[in-house]
């Protein structure tokens, strides 16, 4: 479990049941619900070192990690949930996402305003909320981040997101800096996917890395991603000039709160469809999103698409000089 320094306890709750990336495209609109409760109780499924991010945010009150509190005893997680909504007093909770057994939890603890969007075929579970709004079967992904707002719209909420919607850690900033020195400007690749399939490759990220360098002599790289996809910065450095400038993210395994500090301070990410992908564009930096397998989740402006050709290919099909085409026009309107 993580917190933040708040003064006073959340009256307001929102469950997030997805992975990083998840919880940060729902963060504008969270931070619209906290305009109206005042920060809120954030509760997720990510282990305690990725919720000190989320805990650092102002419109968060405390972050309770499902993972960390419930354990591996699923068969106990309802009547547990349930004790922990007790304790927390709340008057609202947002169902970002749809789960019966902590839903039921929410029922059986008598919290008062339970928000949450429903597929038609899911009537059955009605009962178990005061709001609700039915929605198609098949949605957009993340279908939550759409149909939260027709809930909140629904029940008279401002329901407009808030961009960027990710705040940097200030004790973090400073350490960002001291990384970035070397060079005035930088560009961050965002190769995290632990996932081959998705994964954009090494040697095609270095053929981009090169033709920026043609043009763009005084940027330095930074190579985002986690541990899990060195191999995948490792090729890209062997297929670098020497003296290339980089911060070596998945060399370091930095705490996300540097990663998205570093974010803060490139000119541009470009990436695959992943967390870090997310991360660039809620810190509100100019960011090209590679998509080989499924459609964009087009949450902001500054989040630019390319799709495999023909759609849904595979990355390997993405080309690589639409990529890099796309990238100098969006360094060159950054001059």
């Amino acid at each position: 479990m993580t917190s933040s320094s708040a003064h006073r306890a959340p009256t307001a709750a929102v469950f997030i049941s997805g992975a990083i990336g998840d919880n940060v495209v729902h963060m504008g609109l969270v931070k619209r619900l906290a305009l109206r409760h005042g920060p809120v109780l954030l509760i997720n499924y990510l282990d305690d070192q990725a919720n000190a991010l989320f805990a650092d945010q102002p419109c968060i009150g405390r972050v309770i990690s499902l993972r960390s509190v419930l354990g591996p005893d699923r068969q106990r997680r309802s009547a547990m949930a349930t004790e922990l909504f007790a304790a927390a007093k709340l008057e609202h909770l947002y169902h970002f996402n749809f789960e019966t057994w902590f839903a039921l939890a929410a029922l059986k603890a008598r919290v008062p305003n339970r928000y949450a969007y429903l597929p038609r075929r899911a009537f059955i579970r009605l009962p178990l909320f005061s709001h609700h709004v039915f929605v198609p079967d098949r949605t957009p992904h993340p279908r939550s981040y759409y149909w939260i707002q027709d809930l909140l719209r629904k029940y008279g909420f401002d329901h407009a997101p808030i961009w960027p919607n990710i705040d940097t850690s200030p004790s973090f900033v400073a350490q960002a800096r001291q990384l970035v020195a070397a060079r005035p400007r930088w560009v961050a690749l965002g190769m995290s996917s632990s996932v081959a399939v998705r994964q954009w490759g090494g040697a095609r990220y270095a053929g981009l890395a090169r033709a920026i360098q043609q043009v763009h002599p005084d940027i330095g790289f930074i190579l985002f991603g986690h541990r899990d996809i060195a191999p995948v910065a490792d090729e890209f450095l062997a297929r670098m000039p020497a003296g290339t400038a980089v911060v070596n993210l998945p060399a370091i395994a930095p705490d996300l709160r540097l990663s998205v500090a570093l974010l803060a301070d490139a000119q541009l990410y470009v990436g695959n469809d992943s967390s870090g992908m997310n991360l660039a564009a809620a810190v509100g930096i100019p960011t090209i999103g590679l998509f080989g397998y499924r459609s964009l989740s087009a949450f902001c402006a500054h989040l630019h698409p390319i799709y495999a050709q023909p759609p849904e290919s595979g990355m390997a099909n993405i080309a690589a000089d639409e990529v890099a085409r796309l990238t100098l026009k969006l360094l060159a309107a950054a001059d």
